[in-house]
């Protein structure tokens, strides 16, 4: 079962998923019936307890993600996951959780997407109804599959063929943050080696902006491709380190340094994000950090304020966010332009360096 806060993998999802042949529908009805199974697609039902052990909506929604794919891939085993559903079953956090599910699929485009229905557990829909994404066209280079010990064999995009095929079509800010997972993913970023990891991030993007620019000229959403993957950072850390640094990218703030080593005395410090010519940290608060218990949770706190003590200590100024204050860009530039300024200092930002992509 899974533990508090930690997000479902393919293998756990394949262990609790049940295919079910036109013989054992009368079994899997009583069970339905009994509360014992959630349907998940046609012929595909997953466990009701696997969900029940799960704290979030969050979890819950990507574990059903997860089961979704192994049943779309279960009955279309030519077929590719691409996109947003290949970034999920590589384990890439998103800005949000998964929903439909994207197939590449030999032949012309269809007319319809298939549904996949609603998920209910203890009479309340917990994950919405939602769609099979067919995509059609050039088949996704280096597809790679098996994944892992799923139950069926998964043909995934690989992490290079999504981070282009997603920074194409997505919104900015999700394609950002998925480039910046796989950038980390690829590189094995490391804080620890960080001069390591860097050489690895930079010869990776130059790559994947490589493969770009083979692509025409005149290919659908190319040139934000090429932008999204130029600026996306292997250093972020979480999904959250990800929007704070695209914020302060699109406000054209300069100086930015991700996973900045801060030096106390013996003791040595990451900051999420730093910016040393004003000597300012950007820190994110989340729930995740502190634990769950009232104890684990009071001891990090306690150590999270020592450990802020120390790197003011040495001059910096710290700044700190938790996730529904991220909602709203305006008021995180003027929450740090407001601190910057109380040290008599300007926050560095270049207009022309902003980052715009349409």
């Amino acid at each position: 079962m899974a533990g508090p806060g930690r997000l479902p993998t393919i293998d756990e999802v394949g262990e609790h998923l049940h295919f079910c042949s036109e013989q054992r529908i009368l079994r899997v009805s009583k069970r339905l019936a009994a509360g014992d199974l959630v349907r998940i697609a046609s012929g595909a039902y997953l466990d009701a307890d696997f969900l029940r052990s799960f704290d979030t909506s969050w979890q819950v929604i990507e574990a059903v993600g997860l089961a979704r794919a192994q049943s779309v891939a279960h009955r279309h085993p030519d077929g590719v996951m691409v996109g947003e559903t290949a970034a999920l079953l590589h384990g890439i956090a998103r800005v949000t959780p998964a929903q439909d599910v994207h197939l590449w699929l030999p032949g012309r485009p269809g007319s319809r997407s298939p549904e996949l229905p609603p998920v209910a557990l203890d009479g309340n829909e917990v994950v919405r109804a939602a769609h099979v994404r067919r995509h059609h066209g050039r088949k996704p280079q280096q597809a790679v599959g098996p994944l892992g010990d799923a139950r069926v064999l998964l043909r995934v995009e690989t992490l290079e063929g999504l981070m282009v095929s997603c920074a194409r079509p997505l919104a900015s800010l999700p394609a950002f943050v998925i480039a910046c997972g796989g950038l980390a993913a690829l590189s094995h970023y490391d804080k620890h080696s960080d001069h390591v990891g860097r050489v690895a991030e930079e010869s990776i993007r130059a790559q994947l902006l490589t493969d770009i620019e083979r692509m025409k000229p005149g290919a659908r959403g190319r040139a934000r491709a090429s932008r999204i993957i130029e600026v996306a950072d292997a250093g972020c850390e979480s999904v959250a380190e990800a929007v704070l640094l695209w914020i302060l990218r699109t406000r054209g703030v300069t100086g930015i340094v991700t996973q900045f080593r801060i030096k106390c005395g013996r003791r040595a410090f990451f900051a999420d994000i730093g910016i040393p010519e004003i000597c300012l940290v950007i820190e994110f608060d989340g729930k995740a950090k502190y634990g769950r218990q009232v104890p684990e949770v009071l001891d990090s706190l306690s150590e999270r304020d020592q450990r802020q003590k120390l790197i003011e200590r040495e001059g910096f100024v710290v700044v700190r966010f938790e996730w529904r204050e991220l909602s709203n860009p305006d008021l995180v530039m003027s929450e740090i332009s407001a601190r910057v300024a109380q040290s008599g200092l300007s926050l560095p930002t270049d207009p022309r360096k902003a980052l715009k992509i349409v």
